[in-house]
């Protein structure tokens, strides 16, 4: 139910996607999600790194944020 239910909404965002340029690619294994094309993740970061022409880092990306600071906070 919740394939079906995500299936649709993307379905619907893709022409807007599309419009704007925006590459979508599913890199989940196993994945029953068929809206995007399908990719290895090491095939996907191979893929964006030739097309911006630079090396990306993904390091500290997927990280837990630090507890802000008070002062970061009253900001």
């Amino acid at each position: 139910m919740l394939y079906d239910s995500l299936s649709r909404r993307f379905e619907a965002l893709k022409p807007h996607f599309e419009k704007h340029r925006f590459r979508v690619v599913n890199c989940s294994p196993g994945s029953v999600l068929e809206v995007f094309e399908k990719m290895a993740f090491e095939d996907a970061v191979k893929a964006a790194a030739s097309e911006c022409g630079k090396p990306i880092r993904t390091d500290g990306w997927y990280e837990p944020r630090p507890t802000p600071t008070p002062q970061e906070v009253g900001r």
